[in-house]
């Protein structure tokens, strides 16, 4: 592939934005829209429920996106279609993206994707993985439950993100001194390998009010703001969009909120 072309020097303030976005993803204000045009975007959804209020916020997403002129690819986790789009809404498909770990995979947790060949991955994982490192932006949508992602979501995590793909390990090549060796890791101890991924966005919905979710830690939001974020590039921001107490909402208050999404990534 071509080198990707360097993005626009920020000005000033908007790297101020992003560093007050990185101390708290709740901090949405000034943050840079599209550097890149057009940008190659990964949705990643997860609902079981194809008709859910959870897929329109997928299309709006896709729709904002495709608007703007960038291309989508999307992974769809209960359907396990790596190439569909949030538009198709037709029934789950039979064989859903495994979430669990198998045994082989634990075992050869750092090695399996050693050197990006990745020829012990399974098929969805290793076309995950390249779908990772073909974007660069991640949109993750998905339902908050138990103030967590769903738990195919962090299946996805736990097989997709792996050493050699999202990350390796800080160790001291022979004749290297270990503090050379840490000198690129990030605060979680890791070396970041998706740094073509220079921003995540996340819209999610909660049963809960906003207060609720915040008192209870919001996990969801916190793993992939602290978790996550830090294999990707180091001035990565974060767009977040919650739509709380979903249950208690009018069907105006929901329709809005898809207006909202929309035009929001329509500015990605």
């Amino acid at each position: 592939q071509p080198p990707r072309p360097a993005p626009a020097a920020r000005p000033p303030m908007t790297s101020v934005f992003v560093f007050l976005n990185k101390l708290t993803s709740l901090w949405q204000y000034g943050l840079p829209e599209c550097e890149r045009k057009p940008s190659k975007v990964l949705l990643v959804h997860c609902h079981p429920c194809p008709k859910s209020y959870s897929s329109a916020i997928a299309e709006s997403v896709v729709t904002g996106l495709q608007g703007a002129g960038h291309e989508v690819r999307s992974i769809s986790l209960y359907r396990n279609s790596l190439h569909g789009t949030a538009e198709d809404r037709g029934p789950p498909g039979s064989a859903p993206f495994p979430p669990a770990l198998t045994a082989p995979e634990r075992a050869g947790y750092h090695t399996i994707a050693l050197d990006g060949g990745g020829g012990g991955l399974s098929p969805e994982v290793r076309e995950a993985a390249a779908l990772l490192r073909w974007c660069d932006a991640l949109v993750l949508v998905y339902p908050t439950w138990w103030f967590n992602v769903p738990g195919p979501l962090k299946g996805f995590f736990d097989r997709c993100l792996l050493p050699h793909v999202a990350f390796r390990l800080p160790e001291a090549k022979q004749g290297s001194s270990t503090s050379k060796a840490t000198a690129k890791a990030t605060a979680t101890g890791l070396v970041p390998l998706l740094g073509n991924i220079e921003k995540v966005g996340v819209v999610t919905t909660y049963g809960a009010p906003r207060h609720v979710a915040l008192l209870a830690g919001d996990s969801g939001r916190q793993m992939v703001s602290r978790a996550l974020r830090p294999l990707f590039s180091p001035s990565c921001p974060m767009v977040w969009m919650g739509l709380h107490d979903v249950h208690g909402t009018t069907e105006a208050q929901r329709r809005r909120f898809l207006a909202e999404v929309e035009a929001r990534f329509r500015r990605f």
